[in-house]
């Protein structure tokens, strides 16, 4: 196993249920498509990355993220953004936002719009995040790998990057919100939880802040959790 970089702590998952599996895995496999979206975006468009250029790379982001997260891989047949929008809006209920955007809480089940808006803008900035992050490890390797140098990076899917909130870091485990609007815990095995008790209770009392975190699926349904601190 790699050493992790300084201000880095990893852990490591018990094996997760199949359940679990399959709600995780399905959210490697849309974080990754849409990384590798922004990819070929800002690579064919050629976008200088300003803050109006971003702005118009947002808006795409979030057809292509309706579409990715509501319809079946197998569909055919032509999608109605608006639809698609309504769609995936419909997943975020009422009963967690105000966990996360500090709303009151209406009747159990209630879909939250607000929510649903949120959340794109915070997925948004840690995907293109990963995808600048993918870019720019391409550039580096293509300096001294020559078959490189005229291919589009490509971003893997097996892991992703969130921030908080929607990658939380407690005591016993880490806690992600996916785009299906559900919450996805991922507790850490014994052994992780016993070498870093201290920093894990400083962490879930406020007193040690991290910054980002890097899920990676290894075999057996483990993940691998890298906690960037601050």
């Amino acid at each position: 196993m790699p050493e992790q970089p300084a201000g880095v702590v990893r852990l490591l998952s018990v094996p997760l249920t199949r359940e679990k599996q399959s709600k995780l895995l399905s959210e490697l496999q849309t974080y990754a498509s849409a990384a590798n979206y922004i990819i070929k975006t800002i690579i064919d468009k050629q976008i200088a990355l300003n803050m109006r250029a971003l702005e118009a790379l947002r808006e795409d982001f979030e057809a292509k993220l309706f579409r990715l997260a509501t319809v079946e891989p197998d569909a055919t047949g032509e999608v109605v953004p608006e639809d698609a929008r309504r769609k995936f809006a419909s997943r975020f209920k009422q009963d967690l936002a105000g966990k996360y955007v500090g709303q009151g809480t209406r009747a159990q089940g209630q879909t939250d719009s607000t929510f649903a808006e949120w959340y794109v803008r915070r997925y948004f900035d840690d995907v293109l995040r990963g995808a600048l992050g993918e870019i720019s490890r391409h550039r580096r390797l293509a300096r001294t790998v020559r078959s490189l140098r005229n291919k589009t990076p490509h971003f893997k899917s097996g892991r992703m990057i969130l921030s908080p909130p929607i990658a939380a870091v407690g005591d016993s485990g880490c806690t992600i919100l996916g785009t299906m609007g559900v919450e996805i815990p991922i507790p850490f095995d014994k052994r992780s939880r016993s070498q870093e008790s201290t920093l894990l209770h400083s962490i879930a009392g406020g007193g040690q802040q991290y910054q980002r975190v890097r899920l990676t699926w290894r075999k057996e349904g483990y993940v691998e959790v890298d906690v960037r601190l601050v």
